[in-house]
């Protein structure tokens, strides 16, 4: 089903492509200069359109469709009016846009940026998958860094017990890893 503003996008298209069908059978007709440059934009207009709903059809955010919108309108409005200043308006409206991406962005990620630690609850995930192994008699100290949105960097400092051995601490080293990976995936991913 096609929207409304897909609707609008579709007929000035096939305007904007009759448009310059007309201009240039004109141009060829009169001789005229001036009529080649004017089915050159009208056909830039096309493209434009083509863009647009290209754009739409790749982007599911609503930043990026508004932008096009916002773009979409401005030209449609310096075009339909002859007004230049309406691209121009459109522009920087499209910076104000982009600006308020960079401070949401920047507000998000804040935390990924300056290296926060893991929520409490995938401490504490770590902390019981660590303690449930009965080589560990105490953990001691549990360090965490966020390295990207979904990885945690993770320095672990544990007592064992007196009769285990290296081999043993390799081991239990992938098994702490893997099981606080099973755990503790859930965890962040509900604590966000």
């Amino acid at each position: 089903m096609v929207s409304s503003s897909h609707k609008l996008i579709y007929a000035a298209l096939i305007g904007n492509a009759l448009s310059a069908v007309t201009k240039f059978v004109a141009a060829v007709v009169t001789g005229s200069s001036a009529m080649i440059s004017e089915g050159i934009h009208s056909v830039v207009d096309t493209g434009n359109q083509l863009l647009l709903l290209y754009g739409i059809r790749q982007s599911k955010k609503s930043a990026a469709i508004l932008g096009l919108v916002v773009v979409f309108v401005g030209i449609s409005l310096g075009h339909l009016t002859g007004w230049l200043y309406f691209d121009g308006i459109a522009s920087a409206m499209i910076g104000i846009i982009l600006a308020g991406i960079v401070i949401w962005l920047a507000i998000e990620t804040k935390s990924l940026l300056i290296g926060e630690s893991a929520t409490p609850d995938v401490v504490r995930g770590i902390r019981q998958t660590a303690k449930s192994c009965r080589e560990i008699r105490h953990v001691n100290e549990i360090l965490t860094m966020h390295m990207g949105p979904d990885y945690v960097l993770v320095n672990l400092s544990v007592e064992f017990d007196d009769d285990v051995s290296a081999a043993d601490i390799c081991r239990l080293d992938l098994y702490v890893l893997r099981r606080s990976e099973r755990r503790c995936g859930s965890l962040y991913h509900s604590a966000r």
